[in-house]
């Protein structure tokens, strides 16, 4: 099931990129890309000792920064090879992925850590909701 939900998951990030047309990341593929990059963190899987819980939850929160971040590079990449894209320069010249991603890597950053960030809340929300499921919580005896 789990596998099936990473599946469909990836599809729906990776089709919401090819829709739409722009040279960069758009406003609806925003919020796409930063839930779905959250939600794949929190499906892998890492080593649940008592011990390592922490350093667990660290590695999905980086794992959401790279997944972010290498979609943001895929968005660009796939406008770069399916859309059209008018030039900046006035000798007509096409402009080359490299000066693309040069021009938008701050934004890519930015956007890798927004996807860090949100998946550091969805994980507070996950640990503050087993919390308050525990068998020692006395609300829900």
């Amino acid at each position: 099931m789990k596998k099936l939900f990473t599946a469909m998951t990836v599809a729906a990030i990776l089709t919401s990129l090819m829709l739409t047309r722009s040279m960069y990341v758009e406003q609806l593929e925003i919020p796409i890309i930063i839930i779905g990059t959250a939600l794949l963190a929190l499906m892998l899987k890492f080593p649940e000792d008592r011990k390592e819980k922490m350093l667990a939850h660290g590695m999905r929160i980086f794992a959401a920064f790279v997944i972010g971040w290498l979609f943001s590079t895929l968005d660009l990449l796939l406008d770069h090879l399916f859309f059209y894209q008018p030039t900046g320069f006035e000798d007509g010249a096409y402009l080359t992925l490299a000066f693309k991603y040069e021009e938008f890597a701050d934004s890519f950053f930015l956007l890798a850590v927004t996807c860090m960030a949100s998946t550091s809340v969805f994980i507070l929300v996950q640990l503050l909701f087993k919390a308050l499921k525990s068998s020692r919580n006395p609300i829900f005896k």
